[in-house]
């Protein structure tokens, strides 16, 4: 025994020798010049085996000094250089590996090297430390006599069971983080196919045993912990799926490894996760929401899973990635019903807490079977979150049943306490409001259609309470935001205003008067006019022109008629009727109150080489309704509406020439027109086609306005009463006929 030890010192005190003589500051020879200097004759590379040989085979628990150890790390490093590396293809190496390799030529083969060093590694003794670090070059060396030797390596005797031969080289045994970094080292750029293919098996294998991922992190983020880059790409490796297996197969293996991960690397765990929900959404999304459910659960029997839950559900909402938000905010009413259990109670509000901090306070609202849970949670909200909050709780609350109604309205009257109206996002609230008191004042009206007393009465008493919370914040809101400007959310709600003003309720009335008057009066309404009249919704173009009118009939002092005309002429391009019936009304109005209008808008009626056959028609309208609403007045303008209309009836268009023939019968009414009467008669003569039978309709009615026929037009008529083709005129012309015989019996009496 004592010759054993003796030997193995001797063997160890060699080794350390000769590397030592590798150290000589003196000598500048080259590394294997060196070596071979120190063994002499001997062969540097079968010396250093022979060695090592007498090493390994001896008790492990010799003492050894920390400068032996080192050197025979090193002298196992030698074997390597000089028996690995010189035979091996140079593209299985890395660089700084190849650039290393000495001009030697080894007489021991690869596979005898390698048959010597797997002993070393398996059993216990000096050695195996030293060569454990080389593992990554000892799985290549492996890998490429496999290749080498095909079924013929597995007969070799490696003085070892091929068991455990097996055991310390396939992914199936090794730790995942130990094959992973083998694999990371070898994966060269110019390795082979086969090789390539080898080790991303071995990656694949390692990656999906158990502890696989968080191995494969340890190792891959070792260079940089803490880059976000690294972690992204990381990320992104793990989500690939390996060619031999399928997304289901190896997504089925990994998301549980991710889940894990949520408990010791969280901010990792969230890389993979949105890197997994960009590529595999839809499994992804499946196993999240299965094992979230948890939270769902009715009762709480086990606090571990729901509290692990509550954890990745805090990662999910903290990261500020919107796939995994929506994920969370999914159960936001979960979460609510979890402040029911004093445990978790905590914690649940505080996961909501950082989910609406993300996502807003919308998703409070996603379930009504939570509503009743609403109340305590509000409570932890701020101010700020509250005004955010009371627009959607108020669209929520209106449009609830009643039955939820009621359990909601606690919550309401909570955050109507404590919102400074200054908080509330003005035109988000009008426009919710104006919208809301729409649909309670139809739920009004509908309530008459009701056949029983109480039913009715229940209905009117909830719209008129609803009526008066609406009113009330619309009040402050207005109240503390003079200067609205708001150009689409005011003039839709001026419409509802105005129909509660009259209202039965008096408070009611009242309190929609004052909104109103506060609306109207507070803004600068003329300016708000124009920017309407140029809104997208119909209904807002339409509260435009209307409160021009408005205007226009107060005189205004900041109305420029001309300017006007010119504006509400240009809107008569609006593809919408509404639009229309109120350019005609506050066109009327504009004549009225300016008479210059009126001579303006004829000459603007008979460019109709500038407006198109529709824009003429309600100019024409417009110019109808203004000498309705002048009366008797309008023979004062007499000379220009004659004129105006002889000019039109030379127009080419047939719907331009009923138009003004339309304007001279409501003048004929009042004033007797020769030229009227004698173009009338003319186009009943002349226009006897089929296309213009509307036409000559029209010339019958100015002639029926009319007094006092000549003689030569009675004779006219009295032709048509029988022989026009059109039973509609001979009607009308025996009618006539009549009645001008009967008036000027009356004119001779």
């Amino acid at each position: 025994m004592n010759s054993e030890k003796t030997q193995e010192k001797n063997a160890i005190d060699q080794i350390v020798d000769l590397t030592r003589s590798l150290n000589s500051k003196n000598d500048s020879s080259s590394l294997l010049t060196k070596l071979q200097n120190s063994v002499g004759n001997q062969d540097v590379l079968e010396t250093l085996l022979s060695l090592l040989g007498d090493i390994v085979s001896f008790d492990p628990d010799t003492p050894v000094s920390v400068t032996s150890i080192r050197c025979l790390q090193l002298s196992i490093h030698l074997v390597f250089l000089l028996g690995i590396y010189t035979q091996i293809p140079k593209e299985l190496l890395a660089p700084a590996k190849v650039k290393a390799v000495p001009p030697f030529s080894p007489k021991t083969s690869v596979l005898t090297v390698f048959k010597f060093l797997v002993p070393a590694l398996l059993k216990p003794n000096l050695l195996q430390g030293p060569v454990s670090l080389h593992y990554a070059d000892l799985l290549m060396v492996y890998l490429y006599l496999k290749n080498i030797y095909g079924d013929d390596f597995r007969n070799e005797d490696f003085g070892v069971s091929k068991d455990s031969l097996v055991r310390i080289m396939s992914p199936d045994f090794v730790d995942p983080a130990k094959m992973i970094s083998a694999c990371l080292q070898l994966l060269q750029p110019k390795i082979p196919a086969w090789m390539r293919g080898q080790l991303n098996q071995y990656l694949t294998t390692s990656l999906c045993k158990a502890n696989g991922v968080e191995g494969f992190l340890k190792v891959f983020m070792q260079a940089n912990p803490n880059s976000i880059e690294r972690a992204q790409q990381a990320a992104r490796l793990i989500s690939s799926v390996p060619k031999n297996m399928t997304e289901q197969d190896y997504l089925n293996l990994i998301f549980p490894q991710i889940w894990s991960l949520f408990f010791s690397l969280p901010r990792l765990a969230c890389q993979i996760t949105i890197a997994l929900l960009a590529s595999h959404r839809h499994l992804a999304t499946e196993f999240f929401y299965k094992q979230l459910s948890s939270l769902s659960s009715p009762t709480v029997i086990d606090l571990t899973p729901v509290e692990n839950c509550l954890k990745v559900l805090d990662a999910f909402a903290s990261i500020g990635n919107e796939d995994m938000l929506k994920i969370a905010e999914r159960f936001v009413p979960s979460l609510l019903q979890l402040q029911s259990n004093n445990t978790l109670k905590k914690q649940a509000q505080e996961s909501l807490l950082t989910i609406i901090s993300r996502a807003g306070t919308k998703p409070l609202l996603q379930s009504l079977e939570s509503i009743h849970h609403l109340g305590s949670f509000c409570h932890l909200l701020s101010n700020t979150q509250l005004a955010q909050f009371l627009p959607q709780l108020l669209e929520l609350w209106v449009r609830q049943p009643s039955e939820h109604r009621l359990e909601l309205l606690d919550v309401v009257q909570y955050a109507l306490t404590k919102v400074d109206t200054d908080e509330i996002p003005s035109e988000l609230m009008i426009s919710v409001c104006s919208d809301l008191i729409s649909e309670v004042t139809e739920n009004l009206n509908n309530s008459e259609s009701l056949l029983e007393i109480s039913s009715k009465k229940d209905v009117i008493e909830e719209s008129e309470e609803i009526l008066l919370i609406l009113l009330h914040l619309l009040s402050s809101v207005i109240g503390r935001n003079r200067e609205l400007g708001l150009e689409n959310s005011v003039p839709l709600l001026l419409s509802p205003l105005r129909q509660l003003a009259a209202y039965p309720n008096q408070v009611i009335s009242t309190l929609a008067n004052d909104v109103y008057k506060t609306l109207v009066m507070g803004s600068d309404d003329y300016s708000s006019a124009l920017s309407y009249i140029h809104n997208d919704q119909v209904p807002v173009r339409g509260q435009g022109i209307y409160m021009l009118r408005k205007l226009i009939e107060a005189k205004d002092k900041r109305i420029n008629p001309l300017r006007i005309l010119h504006t509400l002429l240009g809107l008569l391009t609006d593809e919408d009727s509404y639009v229309h019936l109120n350019v005609i009304a506050a066109l009327v109005s504009l004549c009225d109150k300016y008479g210059d209008m009126m001579i303006q808008l004829l000459t603007e009626y008979t460019k109709v080489e500038k407006y198109s056959t529709d824009e003429t028609l309600l100019i024409g309208q417009a110019i109808y309704q203004s000498m309705e609403r002048l009366g008797e007045l309008t023979s004062k303008y007499y000379g220009q509406i004659e004129q105006t209309c002889l000019v039109l009836l030379n127009a080419v268009v047939i719907d331009v020439k009923i138009s003004a023939l339309n304007i001279a019968e409501l003048l004929c009414r009042y004033s007797l027109s020769d030229a009227f009467i004698e173009s009338a008669t003319a186009i009943l003569n002349l226009e006897k086609t089929e296309d213009k039978k509307f036409l000559r309709r029209a010339a019958l009615q100015v002639l029926d306005s009319s007094s006092h026929l000549p003689k030569s037009v009675t004779i006219t008529l009295e032709y048509l009463s029988v022989h026009d083709e059109d039973e509609f005129i001979r009607e009308q012309c025996s009618r006539l006929v009549n009645k001008n015989a009967e008036e000027n019996r009356f004119f001779l009496e």
